[in-house]
């Protein structure tokens, strides 16, 4: 009887191995890092690099403005490896979100920029999101989302978001 029970446990356990992916599907799964507080754009950005993690072109244009998802389709991803390795590689963290304002006629746009990497092949570089918002509120991606920036034009950016003048 022991050895009947010693056996229908190694099965099942063979069982719930093989079916969560055991010895053969690799399935990653994404760590974010919760926060008692996020920055404003933050919980975007972090949407927007699961997003490219897992290929989501529908929820990608759903983050995106314009005219720029009407161009979004199947081909999106070609040639941008440098950054889809910079978020497969991304540890769950925004590290650090900035800010700007640009005017043009009379009509505001604020930029937050979401620092998640560091770029390991350009000494210092980093990789951010970069989103846009015409209320401060409501943040999409500008252009495809993923931008390098050197960590200096980073730092020279505002911690806080820009008061009007």
């Amino acid at each position: 009887m022991r050895k009947l029970s010693a056996l229908f446990i190694i099965i099942f356990l063979s069982i719930i191995v093989s079916s969560c992916g055991g010895s053969g599907s690799e399935k990653k799964v994404r760590v974010i890092k919760e926060k008692a507080s996020y920055a404003q754009g933050e919980k975007r950005a972090i949407d927007i690099l699961i997003a490219y993690d897992a290929r989501d072109l529908e929820t990608l244009k759903s983050y995106s403005s314009g005219m720029f998802k009407n161009v979004m389709d199947e081909t999106f991803f070609d040639g941008i490896d440098s950054y889809l390795d910079a978020v497969r590689d991304w540890d769950g963290e925004i590290r650090e979100v900035r800010y700007s304002m640009q005017e043009v006629t009379f009509d505001k746009t604020y930029y937050a920029k979401a620092y998640f990497a560091d770029d390991p092949k350009h000494e210092g570089s980093i990789f951010v999101v970069t989103l846009k918002s015409k209320d401060k509120e409501t943040w999409s991606m500008s252009s495809n989302g993923l931008t390098g920036l050197s960590k200096e034009k980073f730092d020279a950016l505002s911690v806080t978001i820009p008061e009007e003048e």
